[in-house]
C-alpha cells in the first residue's frame, strides 16, 4: 500500500516572540480582500488559516488524496485531508496565491511557509524584517 501522507512543520510563537526572532516576519496583509495578522515564518513547511477565520474566505475546502501529517511546536501531530485551494493574497499591491491548511491557530490568522516563500522566491532579510519578491 502506497503512503499518501506529506509530512510538514508548523511553530507557532507569540507575537511578543517576534521581536526576538531572526527568522520570522510578521504584519498585516490581504487574505481574499480581508486583512488579516499573518506571520511569515521560514522553519514552517506548509502554509496554515485558522480555523476561526475560515467564513472570511468564502471559499470552499477540497478533499485531497495526499493528506498532510503536520507537527506542531508542542510536539502535537495532525493529520489534514482538506485544503483551501488557490487562496489570493496581497502584499502591498502585488498579489499572489497560497494553498492554505486548515488549523488551530492563536496568535495568528495566517501562516506562510516555506511552500509559498519558495513557490514566489522571496528573499527575506530577518535583520530588517522585510521580504522582496
Amino acid at each position: 500500500m502506497q503512503d499518501t501522507r506529506t509530512s510538514g512543520r508548523v511553530y507557532n510563537i507569540t507575537q511578543e516572540d517576534i521581536r526576538d526572532a531572526s527568522d520570522v516576519v510578521a504584519g498585516m496583509l490581504q487574505v481574499n480582500s480581508q486583512f488579516v495578522y499573518a506571520l511569515i515564518d521560514l522553519r514552517v513547511t506548509y502554509s496554515v488559516l485558522a480555523n476561526r477565520i475560515v467564513e472570511k474566505l468564502g471559499k470552499c475546502l477540497n478533499k485531497v488524496d495526499k493528506w498532510f501529517t503536520i507537527s506542531t511546536f508542542l510536539g502535537e501531530t495532525m493529520n489534514i485531508d482538506f485544503v483551501y485551494k488557490k487562496i489570493k493574497v496581497i502584499i502591498h499591491g502585488l498579489e499572489m496565491r497560497v494553498d492554505l491548511l486548515p488549523l488551530k491557530l492563536y496568535n495568528f490568522e495566517v501562516i506562510l511557509g516555506m511552500d509559498w516563500l519558495g513557490k514566489y522566491k522571496a528573499q527575506i532579510d530577518c535583520f530588517a524584517k522585510t521580504m522582496t519578491f
